[in-house]
């Protein structure tokens, strides 16, 4: 049980990667790491 609320929880955060790159088309860069480090973050 806990391995698929991981897994969905990776979804999620692909998902939400996928969605701010295209948002951002890759222009804003330092908003992005920071994205990633937040992300990273969470999943600790």
């Amino acid at each position: 049980m806990l391995r698929s609320q991981v897994l969905k929880s990776n979804e999620v955060a692909v998902a939400i990667i996928m969605f701010l790159v295209l948002f951002l088309n890759q222009r804003d860069v330092a908003s992005f790491n920071c994205v990633l480090c937040s992300i990273q973050e969470l999943s600790q």
